[in-house]
């Protein structure tokens, strides 16, 4: 028992050396933590909130963003295509459709340039994208989603201006990229890029269901946004 107890308080130590370390590192204060909302495109428009550790140490000023973000798409496929790739061979129904994509990602920052009100970074790091298509087709009483979950990266510059003390400006812009990922919905067929995972309906293939959903592909990204200085 005093062994045990011995253990624990040495690797509380260690612990303790560990935060005390980091901390004398990076000395996370106030002006270096920012959150704050954007607003803009991302492949389809909508807006997003981060959370921002920036400038962490002068010798080595690199920074973290944190952020999550909800975009909407107008046409987020081929209705007519996705209802026989999907569901079945029904024809008829007034056409409904809208898509969303839920996006978490995670940059890490770099400044290339800096003045006193204005700080010009790089920024890169990877995604994560829940896609969902809705289609339906009224009066036929056919209501389906379409789903993907696709990992991507992506990478861009990113301009802040500082207003005041505790308020920046900022505005970005970038290119992603997302891999090919499973297709499925509510019905039993699905659709696996490398054909192994999947139950396709009748003779469809992936190539033909990728064709139908306009899931996470290529995003070019255009934003703008407020953050407040802790």
């Amino acid at each position: 028992m005093h062994l045990i107890y011995l253990d624990m308080k040495l690797l509380n130590l260690i612990k303790g050396f560990f935060v005390l370390l980091i901390i004398s590192f990076f000395p996370v204060h106030g002006k270096n933590i920012l959150v704050g909302p954007n607003i803009g495109y991302w492949g389809s428009p909508g807006g997003s909130f981060e959370v921002s550790l920036l400038d962490l140490n002068k010798k080595f000023p690199m920074g973290f963003i944190i952020g999550a973000g909800y975009f909407f798409q107008n046409n987020p496929g081929n209705a007519e295509e996705a209802r026989r790739i999907f569901i079945n061979d029904n024809t008829g129904g007034v056409i409904q459709k809208d898509g969303t994509i839920l996006m978490t990602y995670f940059d890490i920052t770099y400044p290339l340039y800096r003045s006193e009100s204005f700080i010009f970074r790089l920024t890169a790091g990877p995604r994560y994208a829940k896609h969902t298509a809705n289609f339906a087709f009224l009066g036929d009483n056919e209501v389906f989603d379409i789903n993907s979950t696709p990992y991507g990266i992506g990478a861009g510059i990113r301009f802040d201006f500082e207003l005041s003390k505790n308020f920046i400006l900022k505005l970005g812009t970038g290119f992603d990229v997302y891999e090919k990922t499973q297709l499925g919905g509510h019905g039993k067929f699905y659709y696996d890029p490398d054909s192994i995972d999947d139950n396709p309906r009748q003779n469809y293939t992936y190539e033909d269901a990728d064709k139908a959903i306009y899931q996470p592909d290529k995003f070019i990204k255009f934003v703008i946004g407020i953050d407040y200085r802790i």
